[in-house]
């Protein structure tokens, strides 16, 4: 039995490989407080390797996917969160007891 070299353990596909904190921060484009909040509550998945955290790529880009909201809130205006929704819905102007037009 041959002994095994670092180019026999290499990851043959690359969503197998283990990222870095700074690869998955590049990667994701958030900063490496959010990714260490997410590791410490559990919401991202990671391995720890004594004081070094390592990503898959493959877990990772199954998690992001797992992620992704699909249905009614992808057909909201993204000024809706902050209350200036441009909707056809919207309640015409109430008029009160009087008031004239």
């Amino acid at each position: 039995m041959k002994p095994l070299t670092p180019e026999d353990s290499a990851p043959t596909d690359e969503l197998a490989e283990l990222l870095t904190l700074d690869e998955v921060v590049t990667w994701l484009r958030v900063p490496r407080s959010w990714v260490y909040e997410r590791t410490r509550k559990g919401q991202i998945p990671h391995v720890k390797l004594g004081k070094y955290l390592r990503f898959s790529r493959l877990a990772l880009a199954e998690w992001l996917g797992a992620q992704s909201r699909v249905g009614q809130s992808d057909l909201r205006s993204p000024l809706e969160g902050i209350g200036l929704a441009l909707s056809a819905a919207r309640p015409k102007a109430v008029r009160t007891a009087g008031t004239s037009s």
